[in-house]
């Protein structure tokens, strides 16, 4: 009975796993995104790389530049970020990474933060 229940269960452990790495890198990407509206306002110019917002206190730790599931630092443009818009600023990888490359849900998604502060995916 109970490896009748496992069979069923841990399929689905993966899955979950990967939707709570995706909830993190969701989340430190709307805060780095707060971070760098403020540094805008503040600058009158967005931060030519994210390690500025560390160095002048943006954010508190470093680990905010990482991205939980690929350990590396955040794709950021800040060319974009001057741009405006609809214009990808911020994500897991660059937005241009083909799907199956992507770092998340079987490497078909990608955490994005737009100019306009919003919040989308490649998927």
């Amino acid at each position: 009975m109970i490896s009748i229940l496992a069979a069923a269960v841990l399929p689905m452990v993966p899955g979950v796993n990967d939707q709570a790495r995706i909830g993190a890198c969701e989340s430190r990407v709307q805060q780095l995104g707060v971070a760098i509206r403020l540094y805008s306002e503040d600058h009158n110019a967005p931060p030519e790389a994210l390690r500025a917002l560390v160095d002048e206190r943006y954010i508190d730790s470093e680990s905010l530049l990482i991205c939980t599931k690929t350990g590396k630092e955040f794709s950021y443009s800040p060319a974009a970020a001057r741009a405006g818009g609809k214009s990808p600023i911020l994500s897991c990888v660059s937005p241009t990474t083909p799907r199956g490359s992507r770092p998340h849900r079987h490497g078909v998604y990608n955490a994005i933060l737009l100019a306009s502060g919003e919040l989308a995916a490649a998927r």
